[in-house]
């Protein structure tokens, strides 16, 4: 409130946008994030079903830090998608497609 005053706000409407902030942030935050989450989780699911071979080529690469890489590529033997192991004579030095 001390800076609505400094700037020659008034008080009462400061404590109402305070309010207002303060109502806002909890419940908000957490929505507006759950709903961006929901819509990458559809995306990532109707690309994962309609594009098997491309999600799973581009999946690999993604998760190679996390040792996430070789789930990916035992989900996609699951499905019946073509993966090929590593080969020192036809690998390159990062994964390709």
């Amino acid at each position: 409130m001390k800076g609505a005053e400094t700037n020659r706000l008034d008080v009462k409407i400061a404590e109402g946008v305070f309010r207002l902030m303060e109502k806002f942030a909890g419940y908000g935050f957490n929505r507006s994030h759950s709903a961006a989450y929901g819509l990458l989780t559809y995306q990532t699911a109707y690309l994962k079903c309609h594009f098997p071979v491309e999600f799973f080529a581009v999946c690999s690469p993604a998760r190679r830090q996390d040792r996430g890489s070789g789930q990916c590529i035992a989900e996609a033997r699951s499905q019946a998608s073509a993966s090929l192991r590593p080969d020192v004579n036809e690998s390159d030095a990062d994964f390709t497609w």
